[in-house]
Formats: C-alpha cells, structure tokens, sequence
C-alpha cells in the first residue's frame, strides 16, 4: 500500500513548483494542502473523477458581461500564454493576466495578488 500522504504529494505536485518559489511560505502551504487532502481522504469516499470541458470558441463569443480572467504563469495542465491570447483574439475587452509565482491554485500561492486584481476587477 502506497502512503496516503506520499501519494497526495504527487497529486499536487503541479503545485509545487511555484509554492516551492516562495520559499518558507510556499513549504507551508503545500503541507496544508496536504493535510486537507489526507483529511479529505479519511472523511470523503472516492468519486469519479470528471474532466471538464473546454468551452467552444461560440460558447466563449457569447460571454458579455465583464470577464476576467487570472492563471498561474506557471500553470501545468494548459499553457497559461495559449489560454490569455485566445481569449483576447475572441473576446477583445476580456482582462486576462498571468500571475507571477502561481501555478494551478492561484488563490494559495498568490492569494494577495489574486485580491488586488479581483478588487480592481469589481471596482471597475
């Protein structure tokens, strides 16, 4: 049997190398993540997983309230550059940036920046 808290840590190992940039703070944040997942594990029984869809570019040119869009420049499941430009060439007012030092859970390693930008966002 696989140690629970080993296989969680290659769970999340998308998020390591941008929580691992912050150097201290980073380290804590993966351990909390962690803990949550070992916690979700003993608490929760397993589901499916879903994969998401990819909304078409019809879907997304059908958006038109304010929009914006925030990812970790280091993102590992899509190519964060990919995802900003093709927004923009469909939706030209769309805000879309990349947050330094982010990678998946933006809101985590980034949770300062990810505010300032939502609050100039609503602020707008």
């Amino acid at each position: 049997m696989i140690p629970i808290r080993f296989f969680i840590k290659l769970q999340i190992d998308y998020e390591r190398e941008g929580l691992l940039l912050l150097g201290d703070h980073g380290r804590r944040i993966l351990n909390e993540l962690v803990e949550e997942q070992v916690l979700y594990k003993k608490c929760f029984s397993p589901r499916r997983f879903i994969v998401p869809n990819v909304l078409s570019d019809e879907d997304l040119k059908k958006i038109n309230v304010p929009l914006m869009f925030l990812v970790g420049e280091l993102e590992k499941l899509y190519s964060p550059r990919k995802a900003i430009e093709r927004l923009k060439g469909l939706l030209p007012d769309v805000i879309a940036k990349s947050i330094p030092k982010a990678s998946h859970c933006i809101t985590r390693s980034q949770a300062n920046l990810v505010n300032e930008n939502i609050i100039d966002f609503i602020g707008d």
